[in-house]
């Protein structure tokens, strides 16, 4: 395609935009046959004919507005981007909202608002002292996925004056935003939920450390009932222990 280009613009015969003179638009074969430097690199590897049925719709277009799928399927079978593909075409001034997905803004939709819902349990959770650790476990989940879904999809550092890339760039940035945010409220909460079951083991603890029962106990030839209690002091040095049993 480089080698074509070149041969192109060496032979310097470029089409003329005969039929609207007061505007700046490409022309892509004009009246006495000439074409543009995208309808000759089409020309050459796909045929006139190719050439020609796209001129015939979309004369006087920026290939950045050509919305047909004869051209799509050139440029996907040329190695050639379609925003390279409008480089070659001069751009006339205009400059062109980088088109984000569909699925990349269903994707983002659908993420956003499982985790935006995740950060709301999340948060209820923490002020009640931790509820249980499946919410954070999900919302760590869904989180991370978006912000690795963010950093994919960010738009790479290429640069065209006519391609502004301004809209995807805020997108992947909301992503990569709501992801960490969720990723952080989740790591709060399982945090908050180890700490909770720690009180409750300490507290099942606490209520270990004095314990009673009845039993039956040999008195001379008789069996009377015995009274056993159980204390554990915690004097931060040790524990100290005391038995007593009773007859009664």
């Amino acid at each position: 395609m480089l080698i074509l280009l070149q041969e192109y613009t060496e032979a310097g015969v470029f089409p003329h935009n005969y039929d609207l003179k007061d505007q700046r638009v490409p022309c892509f074969i004009d009246r006495e046959g000439r074409i543009c430097a995208v309808g000759y690199l089409i020309e050459k590897t796909s045929g006139r004919q190719t050439a020609e049925q796209i001129n015939s719709e979309h004369k006087y277009e920026l290939i950045m507005e050509m919305n047909d799928e004869t051209v799509d399927d050139w440029i996907k079978s040329s190695g050639l981007t379609k925003e390279e593909c409008a480089m070659i075409q001069p751009s006339y001034g205009y400059e062109y909202e980088y088109a984000v997905s569909s699925s990349d803004i269903a994707i983002s939709s659908t993420l956003t608002a499982a985790n935006l819902t995740l950060n709301t349990l999340n948060a209820v959770s923490i002020s009640k002292g931790g509820l249980n650790n499946a919410v954070p476990l999900v919302g760590f989940i869904t989180g991370t996925a978006q912000v690795i879904f963010g950093a994919v999809s960010l738009p790479d550092k290429k640069s065209y004056d006519y391609v502004n890339k301004d809209g995807a760039k805020v997108l992947s940035a909301a992503n990569i935003g709501i992801g960490a945010s969720t990723i952080i409220l989740s790591i709060v909460g399982l945090f908050t939920d180890e700490e909770k079951n720690e009180r409750k083991d300490a507290a099942k603890n606490d209520r270990q450390k004095t314990r009673w029962s009845i039993y039956s106990l040999p008195v001379k030839d008789e069996m009377g009932v015995g009274f056993h209690l159980y204390i554990s002091f915690n004097h931060g040095f040790g524990t100290l222990n005391k038995k007593k049993t009773s007859p009664v």
